[in-house]
């Protein structure tokens, strides 16, 4: 999910110049509103800016633009459980999982989100199957 329309996210990123990234990003998306893979980097990178309300709007949108696509749901999951929303991450889970069983990126999502939860149990055992 490396968005080739914006070459020097990597770099971006990698220096936590998330600020630049996200003007990047908006100058892409401007360009191509239809890239389900550049509105989940925007979700990522407002994550790291804590601007956690227009991440979720971000994620929800490359979810409608790309509903198939495994990193992007596994991305609307990330972004629901810095939100707190554990139902949404729950979701995105089970739709990842339904799809490759052996999922390991899905199953340390799970079992984040069972340990943001409290529910240990659940995150020692979804930690042991990834």
């Amino acid at each position: 999910m490396r968005p080739s329309a914006v070459p020097a996210l990597p770099e971006l990123w990698a220096d936590g110049r998330f600020a630049d990234a996200l003007a990047q990003l908006d100058d892409a998306i401007a360009a191509t509103p239809d890239d389900g893979a550049l509105h989940a980097w925007r979700a990522l990178t407002l994550v790291e800016l804590r601007r956690l309300d227009a991440a979720a709007q971000s994620a929800a949108r490359a979810e409608a633009l790309a509903p198939g696509d495994r990193l992007v749901r596994l991305v609307c999951g990330d972004v629901a459980l810095h939100r707190g929303d554990v139902t949404t991450v729950d979701r995105q889970v089970r739709w990842a999982l339904a799809h490759d069983a052996e999922d390991a990126d899905a199953l340390v999502l799970a079992a984040r989100a069972r340990a943001a939860a409290g529910d240990w149990r659940g995150a020692r055992a979804a930690a042991q199957l990834a």
